[in-house]
């Protein structure tokens, strides 16, 4: 009998490729998204920390604080948006992941069902090996008695 192969191994390796590559593009953009969820905790933090002036104050200190904080908003407001841009590449990636692993565990399983049938016929080949050895040893010890 034949060695077991995998008529589709070369389409599963390859499906097992595009899963591995959209596994890391789904931790590239799981890392992003972390990276601009703390950078959008840094910049409320640093707005939250904004000290307005105190005291007997100028004009011009009223101003630069205000202008500060304008910044500082202006900033959190586009760190926010990279913050959804990271969440829906995730979401994205995630998708492309999910249908990758979807075609190759396909293959896998049936690779697993066709090669259970194959040991099922190896096995039954060589039971009918051993039951022809069988009945021909005892034939020929039946003739030599």
């Amino acid at each position: 009998m034949k060695a077991y192969r995998f008529r589709l191994e070369g389409v599963l390796r390859v499906r097992e490729v595009r899963e591995q590559l959209a596994a890391h593009a789904l931790a590239g953009a799981t890392r992003q998204l972390g990276q601009a969820e703390s950078a959008l905790d840094r910049s409320r933090r640093a707005l939250d920390e904004l000290e307005p002036p105190s005291g007997q104050v100028t004009l011009g200190e009223v101003e630069w604080v205000r202008d500060q904080a304008e910044r500082m908003a202006e900033e959190l407001a586009a760190r926010a948006e990279a913050v959804d841009a990271a969440s829906r590449l995730v979401g994205e990636a995630r998708s492309s992941w999910q249908s990758a692993r979807t075609q190759c565990a396909v293959l896998e399983r049936l690779d697993a069902r066709q090669r259970a049938v194959w040991q099922e016929d190896l096995a039954r080949a060589e039971a009918k090996e051993i039951d022809d050895l069988a009945a021909l040893r005892y034939a020929r010890g039946g003739a030599a008695r």
